[in-house]
């Protein structure tokens, strides 16, 4: 009986005490990196924050990547690929790191629509931001 309690406690330790902490951020502050940036092979995706729900998303043709916030200025994708953003000598937001590829805020004139309401079954399963 002991051995069964015990082992209860450790699984729960692991799970609860050992997970890894979430940053939180407020939508005003994702608002931050809202823009048009630069993408792969010439392209271009947005980045907006969404009031429903308070998540910065990658908007790509029209699908769209919840980006999870991890860190100042650090998010995650679904793949746990960590997507960093560099500011300039302002402090303003200039532009965003993935793996190697260092890509350039384009505009700010970005905004997630209004009355747009980001459900689970139109984000996108892939995401290669």
């Amino acid at each position: 009986m002991k051995s069964t309690y015990l082992l209860l406690f450790l699984s729960l330790t692991s799970r609860f005490g050992l997970s890894q902490q979430h940053y939180t951020v407020t939508y005003d502050q994702l608002k931050e990196f809202e823009g048009l940036y630069e993408y792969i092979n010439n392209t271009t995706l947005k980045m907006a924050a969404s009031p429903a729900d308070t998540l910065l998303y990658a908007i790509i043709d029209k699908a769209r990547y919840p980006l999870m916030p991890v860190d100042k200025d650090q998010f995650h994708n679904r793949q746990k690929d960590k997507i960093v953003f560099f500011r300039n000598k302002a402090k303003t937001i200039a532009g965003y790191v993935i793996y190697n590829d260092t890509l350039k805020l384009l505009s700010k004139n970005v905004s997630f629509p209004r009355g747009d309401v980001v459900s689970k079954s139109c984000v996108g399963q892939q995401v290669h931001l």
